[in-house]
């Protein structure tokens, strides 16, 4: 695999895209016109900025003596040598004006407050692991994905399409964000024993395997739980069809 495809992680993407496309199909089934020029700004915007992160977080934790020749799991490019740290740093910032580009769009359709919470995601690319306070090393990065990839991108979205707040929108969001931590906690999980050892205290590092595991049993289980919601409001096929991944969820 190329080091520029390594380095940007592609089977993390999909929890960029995944929040944009769940609620466009909400505010679909609730009746409101689909503007596909949203739903495709949406996507390269938050595409970039999953990979914008990625890419900060492969050279921070090289800087920080994370990633070492020890560490197990997929190649990080910057610490295999594949890519030099300013060419891995270059191409984040890189990736960050491209979600600033895609994204006036939405802020033409959305106004001020759109603009906000764009700059805020961009710069919380970098303060992932980067900055005085790196929200991965204090045990944050789970609260984060929560707040950004569930709450966040599933009100903005329903906010652009319908220009409104909705209940929908944040059980939606809810058990987006729930289902996104889980890639991350297993991540963590994977890492735990080199974080530890490098002071990358993640929930994972604080707490050990046996927390880790509750912790994924309980995001999976407050998720599916949430389906009642969907069926007390009658979108018997939202509330029902997610349980086909149910043996998936159980296998994990």
């Amino acid at each position: 695999m190329s080091p520029w495809l390594l380095a940007i992680r592609p089977k993390t993407l999909s929890a960029a895209v995944v929040p944009v496309i769940v609620t466009t199909a909400l505010a679909a089934a609730n009746g409101y016109t689909i503007n596909w020029w949203i739903f495709t700004a949406a996507c390269l915007s938050t595409l970039c900025l999953q990979i914008a992160t990625n890419l900060f977080n492969d050279a921070i934790d090289f800087d920080k003596g994370t990633d070492t020749a020890d560490r197990i799991g997929p190649t990080r490019v910057t610490q295999a040598g594949l890519l030099s740290r300013k060419q891995v740093y270059s191409l984040g910032f890189a990736f960050c004006a491209l979600a600033l580009i895609s994204g006036l769009y939405l802020v033409k359709e959305g106004g001020t407050v759109i603009l906000w919470i764009g700059l805020v995601s961009i710069l919380f690319t970098y303060f992932y692991t980067g900055g005085p306070l790196p929200l991965a090393y204090y045990g944050l990065g789970d609260f984060f994905v929560i707040f950004f990839f569930g709450w966040v991108a599933a009100i903005t979205m329903y906010y652009l399409y319908t220009k409104s707040l909705s209940l929908d929108a944040l059980v939606l969001g809810t058990q987006l964000g729930l289902l996104c931590t889980v890639l991350i906690v297993i991540n963590n999980f994977r890492d735990y024993k080199s974080d530890l050892a490098n002071k990358k205290m993640t929930l994972a590092a604080r707490f050990g395997p046996r927390f880790v595991r509750a912790e994924v049993f309980f995001l999976f289980a407050f998720s599916y739980l949430l389906q009642i919601y969907w069926f007390n409001t009658g979108n018997t096929l939202a509330s029902l069809l997610p349980l086909l991944t149910l043996p998936l969820a159980i296998h994990i």
